[in-house]
């Protein structure tokens, strides 16, 4: 049997729980902040961690306003609170129908150290209105594209195909879109082979159905339903997933998990194969070590070591609480160390597709197996369901073959304790 074959019959083992499974992007998810948590918290933990022996190194991510002189005031408000030396390695910025600012980048270093910073990506749906950010990339310093696409003929790829070639992006992503309104699986596969042409780095296949929350945010004007639906035919959505998974193996794409695949010849394919992934706000980054991901813009998220928290999401309460000069904090959560022990599993496993009990149990002075007593037989029947032996739990490790990658959100599941409503114990230790 091929990988993709046995991909896509683990894939209908565990439907439907896959698409609607988190995917985790932070560990807790948002929806289990608290509004307790307050700037002061948040400005602790930036403090904090300067105070580090090896200060961790930065993600900056933006929610791009129409008011730039607000996020301006974000960007010093928080540099404040950073020592000068924490650098940054990677940039986001989120946008739709705000035009990028040309001085970007600038007003970004007079508060950041950007000198170590190898990708600033931009993200957006694509739509007529994104068209004269993509052709003014390359004079804003952007190095990359994250594309919302739907899975279906679009005349504008073409065009976005010769801006790339003109402004030399060569690092493209596609986030594609299915299950559309009144969408078929021939235009679903059509408009995923009219996406392949671009011959991006990596593209996600995402359930209009299911969006993630950083989906969401990018459709400023909605072209998904999030609302449940009953007429929704389910076999069909499967059947769109399925055969756009085996479509993008047979141009050279490989399973990287989340319903992510990367060209075969990128560092993304090569850092799963090699261990050396890292699960991020964003999706997926290669890279060996944590950072801590700086959130500006209405509704960005943040995670400073333990400290989560998220923005106003209203614009208006943003900039009034930066006009009176706080930092404009909605809801947070700083992790307990169940929190933290979880954290740690739930990431190596969507990092690495293995999670070694040794490993977790120096890092906390805990004896893995008895912890998660409840995780693991979770797990251990998910593993007699599949068809083929992908799911392997033993004393000393968990560790996930590629033809069972589709389960990962579902397996890291088994170790959410507000998804699984597991008590946590009194002490670790």
């Amino acid at each position: 049997m091929q990988a993709t074959d046995s991909i896509n019959l683990t894939t209908e083992t565990a439907h439907p729980h896959c698409a609607k499974a988190s995917r985790y992007a932070c560990y807790p998810e948002p929806d289990h902040f608290s509004r307790s948590i307050s700037s002061a918290d948040y400005r602790q933990a930036l403090e904090d961690s300067n105070r580090l022996p090896i200060p961790a190194q930065l993600a900056l991510h933006l929610e791009l306003p129409a008011d730039w002189s607000a996020l301006q005031t974000e960007m010093a408000l928080v540099g404040r609170y950073l020592d000068a030396d924490r650098q940054v390695r990677m940039i986001n910025v989120q946008c739709n129908q705000t035009r990028l600012p040309s001085s970007l980048l600038g007003a970004l270093q007079q508060h950041f150290d950007l000198s170590l910073v190898d990708t600033v990506t931009l993200a957006c749906k694509l739509e007529e209105e994104s068209l004269p950010n993509l052709a003014q990339s390359a004079q804003r310093g952007i190095t990359r594209w994250s594309l919302i696409v739907p899975c279906q003929p679009n005349r504008l790829l073409d065009a976005v195909v010769a801006m790339a070639d003109d402004q030399g992006i060569e690092d493209i992503h596609l986030d594609l879109l299915y299950g559309l309104p009144n969408q078929s699986v021939r235009d679903s596969l059509a408009g995923i082979e009219q996406a392949l042409k671009l011959a991006p780095h990596s593209l996600t296949l995402h359930n209009a159905h299911h969006p993630s929350a950083r989906i969401r945010r990018l459709m400023a004007t909605p072209t998904v339903h999030t609302a449940p639906n009953t007429d929704v035919d389910v076999d069909a959505e499967q059947t769109m997933r399925d055969r756009g998974m085996t479509l993008a193996q047979q141009h050279g794409y490989h399973y990287i998990g989340l319903d992510c695949l990367a060209r075969a010849d990128t560092a993304l394919a090569s850092a799963r194969r090699e261990g050396r992934l890292q699960r991020c706000l964003q999706g997926y980054r290669v890279g060996d070590e944590a950072l801590d991901h700086i959130g500006l813009g209405p509704a960005a998220l943040s995670v400073v070591g333990d400290c989560l928290v998220e923005n106003q999401v209203r614009h208006r309460l943003w900039a009034q609480d930066l006009a009176d000069g706080r930092l404009p904090i909605r809801r947070g959560h700083l992790r307990d160390l169940d929190n933290r022990v979880r954290a740690i599993v739930i990431d190596r496993l969507l990092s690495d597709a293995r999670v070694s009990f040794q490993h977790c149990e120096r890092l906390f002075q805990f004896s893995f197996r008895p912890y998660f007593a409840q995780a693991l037989q979770s797990l251990h029947a998910i593993a007699g369901k599949l068809p083929n032996p992908g799911l392997h739990i033993d004393d000393e490790q968990i560790r996930i073959d590629a033809n069972a990658l589709p389960l990962l959100p579902s397996i890291a599941a088994a170790f959410d304790r507000y998804a699984q409503t597991q008590r946590p114990l009194s002490r670790i230790g």
